[in-house]
């Protein structure tokens, strides 16, 4: 016996199957013709209740897929009979529209079996990557398990993008020696201030859009991620809290001085900053620096 796949209606028969369907669709469903007998009804009944139901949510424009999705089964005679493969949320609504002890045992019985795939799910597909356990969130967490996922699969989706402009800028070497303690911790607006009298495309504000235009801080204006490095970029900035806002915590980037001394280096190889100003850069961050500790 084997799994189908004909017109995007799914064939299950055997447990097999069913096993190599969960491997490479992260939503679990149950077969209605055992909802039917979890509800202790009629496979027909369930079918022309599911129909109707279908009716109502195509007038209001409501997406089928989330509650069941249309498949067929082979019976012991060979013949081959339409079914539904029903979701968690599917077996939800039905439990809604069940009142009483019926409605109640049903409702035990396909939490159980949800619980029952979910294990299963997890035991044949061990090793999931962040990116895959965020898309099954996407898909199967509720309201704010979604929400939560979503934006940070969008954040992994950017860092992604800005992963080989790292690790591209950081195999161009561009020895040039250094003051700079690693020890210490410099503001990155003091350092946008220092750097617009050595270069035209620097200041306060451009540093600021030069680092999230190239995606090394993070854009979210109104939260705390406010300039907050993505995650490929967090040994070369510190967030350290500063004066409050509405009442909210204030968190402003600063560079580590490893982090200083790569964006300086990184300025160098993209021509924005001269080779030669570099050295007197550093002194004026150094100087700048024990100014504020004294």
């Amino acid at each position: 016996m084997k799994k189908e796949l004909k017109e995007g209606k799914i064939t299950l028969v055997d447990t097999n199957a069913r096993r190599e369907y969960f491997e490479s669709n992260p939503m679990p469903t149950i077969p209605s013709t055992e909802v039917a007998q979890m509800m202790d009804i009629e496979h027909s009944k369930l079918l022309r209740k599911i129909s109707g139901i279908n009716k109502d949510f195509t007038e209001a424009k409501i997406g089928l897929s989330d509650y069941w999705i249309e498949s067929e089964y082979t019976d012991r005679s060979g013949k081959t009979n339409k079914c539904y493969e029903v979701t968690k949320k599917g077996c939800e609504f039905l439990a809604h529209k069940t009142t009483g002890t019926k409605g109640n045992l049903f409702t035990a019985k396909y939490m159980d079996k949800f619980e029952e795939m979910e294990n299963i799910i997890r035991s044949y597909v061990p090793q999931l990557s962040e990116k895959e356990k965020l898309q099954l969130s996407i898909l199967n967490g509720n309201d704010t398990e979604r929400m939560d996922s979503l934006k940070r699969y969008e954040v992994l989706l950017e860092e992604e993008i800005s992963a080989p402009l790292l690790e591209t800028i950081d195999n161009q070497d561009v020895v040039i020696d250094t003051i700079i303690p690693d020890d210490k911790l410099y503001a990155v607006g003091d350092v946008g201030r220092i750097l617009r009298s050595y270069t035209k495309e620097m200041g306060f504000q451009k540093i600021f859009d030069y680092l999230r235009n190239n995606k090394i801080l993070i854009s979210d204006k109104g939260t705390q991620k406010h300039n907050s490095p993505y995650y490929n970029y967090t040994d070369y900035f510190m967030m350290k809290p500063n004066k409050k806002r509405n009442d909210e915590d204030y968190y402003k980037p600063y560079f580590t001085g490893k982090g200083l001394k790569w964006f300086l280096k990184r300025l160098a190889r993209e021509g924005i900053l001269a080779k030669e100003d570099i050295e007197k850069v550093e002194n004026d961050i150094v100087n700048n620096a024990n100014k504020k500790e004294n």
